[in-house]
């Protein structure tokens, strides 16, 4: 009895070292898997701290490219310099208007030249007046327009630039020129005029030719030039062609 009582404390002696054995080696153990999460929680040479990494995102360095060469479009809705600040150019205008106009026509008017070359000068001027001045001109440029020189002017009834008061005085002084003249130019502005002005020629060539050919201009063509044919102009007193009265 006393024999295994002795085996037994000697038993449980042996028990209690390893068990100090075996704690110490826990310790050991655990010291050294320390020691190595701290190492490798540790920063690298070449590497930011985590709290440099951190006030290099809230502290972001400023950008070395300049305002106004960066590429970055601005979002939608977001108004752009240009659009925000007014723009300080100059508004375009037409510098070949002739802004002294009356003074340009009583120039021409007083020059002393020949009813042709009067003409001729105002109707040079003619396209860079504004429509005031086109109106006085034109009224001028039918007067001293002679037959044969009268289409460079008449070609305006089919503009559509210059404005109706112009159309009236042109068309107008087109119904006192010889017929050879007028019926040709009345069968263009019926083709190819303002509606109102194309009703009232188509309506003055079916009195010459007493019929409609609603817009056959082919036909029209044919009739009109049968119509001149049978019914010649008479010769006027005047040389130079001009019309007898105005």
């Amino acid at each position: 009895m006393a024999d295994n009582l002795l085996e037994f404390a000697v038993l449980l002696n042996r028990m209690k070292t390893g068990l100090k054995i075996l704690a110490v080696i826990l310790v050991v153990i655990g010291l050294f898997l320390g020691i190595k999460a701290m190492k490798s929680r540790q920063p690298q040479p070449n590497e930011p701290t985590a709290e440099i990494q951190t006030q290099v995102t809230e502290n972001p360095a400023p950008s070395t490219q300049h305002p106004l060469t960066s590429t970055t479009k601005p979002a939608s809705g977001t108004p752009t310099q240009s659009d925000a600040t007014p723009s300080t150019t100059p508004a375009v205008t037409d510098t070949n208007i002739i802004a002294d106009w009356e003074q340009k026509i009583d120039d021409a008017l007083a020059s002393g030249k020949d009813e042709a070359e009067t003409a001729k000068t105002i109707l040079g001027m003619f396209p860079k007046m504004p429509p005031e001045g086109q109106i006085s001109a034109a009224q001028h440029i039918v007067n001293l327009l002679a037959d044969e020189d009268f289409g460079s002017f008449a070609g305006n009834l089919t503009n559509s630039a210059v404005s109706t008061e112009v159309h009236d005085i042109i068309f107008a002084d087109l119904l006192n020129r010889p017929n050879k003249i007028k019926l040709p130019m009345l069968l263009e502005v019926a083709r190819n005029s303002r509606p109102e002005q194309a009703t009232e020629a188509k309506d003055f060539l079916e009195v010459f030719v007493g019929e409609d050919f609603g817009t056959d201009w082919n036909l029209w063509q044919t009739k009109v030039q049968e119509w001149l044919k049978e019914n010649p102009d008479e010769p006027t007193p005047e040389s130079n062609g001009a019309p007898v009265s105005k």
